[in-house]
C-alpha cells in the first residue's frame, strides 16, 4: 500500500519521503516538525476495518470535511502498475527517539 501511495504521489508531480515502519505520533511529529502532509499507512493490532490511511496536513490531523472531499475525490488505479522500490529516511525514527529520550 505504501509503493501505491507513493507512486500516486509522484505521479502528482511531488517528491515522496518514505519514513519507514514507524510509530504513528512519529509520522505525526516529522510533519509537524517540517511542516509537511504525510500519509501514514496503518495495519496492525486493530480490527481490519480500521486500517487504511491517516492523512495529516502540514500543521496536524486532519477534519471529518477534509475525509469527505478525500472520499469524493477517490479514484482506482491499476495495481498492476511497476510499483517504485522505497528508500527508508531514518530521519523521522531518529527525531522521535531524541523526543522521547529529552521527555523522558
Amino acid at each position: 500500500m505504501a509503493q501505491a501511495c507513493v507512486h500516486a504521489i509522484i505521479e502528482k508531480g511531488y517528491k515522496p519521503i518514505f519514513f519507514g515502519v514507524i510509530p504513528t505520533p512519529a509520522l505525526a511529529y516529522q510533519s509537524l516538525q517540517e511542516k509537511i502532509p504525510a500519509i501514514m499507512v496503518t495495519g496492525s493490532h486493530i480490527p481490519f476495518d480500521r486500517n487504511g490511511l491517516k492523512f495529516y496536513h502540514p500543521d496536524g490531523e486532519i477534519s471529518k470535511e477534509d475525509e469527505r472531499q478525500i472520499l469524493q475525490h477517490e479514484s482506482l488505479f491499476n495495481i498492476t502498475l511497476p510499483l517504485p522500490s522505497l528508500s527508508v529516511s531514518q530521519i523521522a525514527s531518529k527525531n522521535y527517539i531524541k523526543t522521547l529520550h529529552i521527555a523522558f
